[in-house]
């Protein structure tokens, strides 16, 4: 919790769903702060490389887009939502079945 600074809850749910956008079977994850939020004029950029909040040599701004292409590897999606001064939800979507993208190739089976 390094943005949150130890402030706060997080809640974490994972429950079996499909891909919003296709009827793709696999496990969403969502994690949700009530902290501080994400400011609107950063929201936008994070998933840009080496966009970051942290003080120099903190954070290389590297974390979000990493997991991003990993997600997006597996055939998933990560998406972020805030609120600024409401916290912020993670939600992540990885597919399941026989006929999800194959790893790394984004060619269906």
């Amino acid at each position: 919790m390094d943005a949150g600074q130890g402030i706060g809850q997080i809640q974490v749910k994972t429950l079996a769903s499909s891909a919003p956008e296709s009827k793709v079977s696999g496990v969403s994850i969502e994690i949700s702060d009530n902290g501080a939020g994400i400011p609107p004029d950063i929201l936008p950029k994070i998933f840009d490389l080496f966009v970051t909040t942290k003080p120099p040599g903190k954070g290389t701004g590297l974390g979000l887009v990493i997991c991003q292409e990993i997600i997006k590897a597996h055939g998933g999606t990560l998406k972020v939502s805030s609120q600024f001064g409401c916290g912020a939800t993670v939600r992540i979507f990885l597919p399941t079945d026989a006929t999800s993208e194959n790893i790394g190739t984004g060619e269906r089976q």
